[in-house]
C-alpha cells in the first residue's frame, strides 16, 4: 500500500512539474513575443511621428521598412488583437499614397488596407477617437461619404470632445468635405474648430489658412468667440467685431 501512495506521489510530482514546465515555456514565449512585437511597433511609430512632424513624405525604402515593421508587430503580437499596433499599420498604408489626390484609382488599394486596419484596431479599441477620426479621413480620401463615414465622424466627436488632435483632425475633415457634409456634422466641424481655436492657437492658425483656402472663412470666424478673445494678428481679422 504504501509502494502504491508512493508511486501515486512520484507521479503526481512528475505531471506538476510537467505543467510547470509547460507554462513556463508558454510564458517565455509570450514574452519574446510581446518583445518582439513591442520593438517593432517602436520603429513603426518612430517613422510616423517623423513624418508627421516635418511632413515628409517617406521615400519607398522608408515606407517598406515601417510597413514591415508595422505589419510583424500585428502579426508577432501573441494575445488578441492590440489595437494600437492596428492603428500604426493603418497609419502607415495611409502615408503611403498621402499626397495623392482624393479619390486616386492608384492609392485606392492602400487606403482600403488602411480602412481594413482601421476597422479591426476599432474592434479592438471601441472608445479610442483618435482611430474613428482616421477612419472618418480615410473615408474622406476615398470620397465615401457614407454611414460609416457618419459614424466614425460622430464616434470621434462625442468620445474626443477636447483632444486636441481630434479637434483638429475632425476641423480639418469638415473643411476638406464641407459640401459633402450633412448639416449635423457641419455643426460639429464649427464646433470643433471653436474648441481648437480655444486651445491651440498654432493648429487654428493651420486651420485658418486651410479654411481661407477653402473659401470658409465666414462660416469659420464667425463661429468663434472672437469678441470676448484676443485673436492672433491676422487672424479672421475681417470678422473681429469693432470695440
Amino acid at each position: 500500500m504504501s509502494s502504491r501512495s508512493s508511486k501515486s506521489r512520484q507521479q503526481l510530482q512528475s505531471t506538476v512539474l510537467a505543467i510547470s514546465g509547460l507554462l513556463l515555456l508558454v510564458a517565455l514565449y509570450i514574452g519574446v513575443q510581446l518583445f518582439r512585437s513591442g520593438l517593432a511597433a517602436y520603429q513603426a511609430r518612430s517613422f510616423l511621428d517623423d513624418w508627421q512632424a516635418n511632413g515628409v513624405i517617406p521615400s519607398e525604402r522608408a515606407w517598406n521598412v515601417a510597413f514591415e515593421a508595422a505589419r510583424s508587430s500585428v502579426s508577432q503580437y501573441p494575445l488578441l488583437d492590440n489595437g494600437e499596433y492596428l492603428d500604426n499599420l493603418g497609419r502607415v498604408y495611409e502615408w503611403q499614397y498621402f499626397q495623392s489626390p482624393f479619390g486616386d484609382s492608384l492609392a485606392e488599394p492602400s487606403r482600403r488596407s488602411a480602412l481594413e486596419a482601421y476597422r479591426a484596431a476599432i474592434g479592438s479599441r471601441p472608445l479610442w477617437p483618435h482611430t474613428y477620426g482616421q477612419l472618418a479621413y480615410i473615408k474622406v480620401r476615398l470620397l465615401e461619404f457614407d454611414g460609416e463615414f457618419a459614424q466614425a465622424y460622430r464616434q470621434a466627436f462625442e468620445l474626443g470632445p477636447w483632444r486636441p488632435l481630434v479637434l483638429e483632425q475632425l476641423s480639418e475633415i469638415a473643411l476638406i468635405a464641407w459640401p459633402s457634409l450633412t448639416s449635423e456634422q457641419r455643426k460639429q466641424g464649427l464646433e470643433t474648430f471653436r474648441r481648437t481655436y480655444e486651445m491651440d492657437r498654432q493648429a487654428a492658425r493651420r486651420l485658418h489658412e486651410l479654411a481661407e483656402s477653402a473659401g470658409l472663412l465666414p462660416q469659420f470666424c464667425l463661429a468663434l468667440p472672437l469678441r470676448s478673445t484676443q485673436p492672433p494678428k491676422g487672424f479672421c481679422s475681417a470678422f473681429v467685431p469693432s470695440p
